[in-house]
């Protein structure tokens, strides 16, 4: 692990298990996994870290969007269509 440089050449240490954001699919559990997920970065190299000072622990390493909230929009999706329907069908008189 390296320390996260910050503005003045301070550094901080943080430790996060997620690669990316999100809860699906995100984290990683065991040494073999992490070094399956982070094979592509080479040792000793400079990457981007996206971390909140407040919450280091939820920092990651890619940022990608999750498609988690896609069976909610779904969902509201479906509730709006079948409302509307209802809606139309009473103020035709059907």
């Amino acid at each position: 692990m390296s320390p996260l440089g910050r503005p003045g050449g301070a550094t901080s240490w943080y430790t996060s298990s997620n690669v990316s954001p999100g809860s699906v699919g995100s984290t990683v559990e065991t040494g073999d996994d992490a070094e399956a997920r982070l094979g592509k970065y080479e040792t000793d190299t400079v990457v981007t870290a996206y971390v909140l000072p407040e919450e280091p622990g939820r920092a990651y390493l890619e940022p990608k969007r999750t498609g988690a909230p896609l069976p909610l929009m779904g969902m509201g999706g479906l509730f709006t269509v079948v409302g509307l329907g209802s809606l139309l069908r009473s103020s035709l008189g059907g």
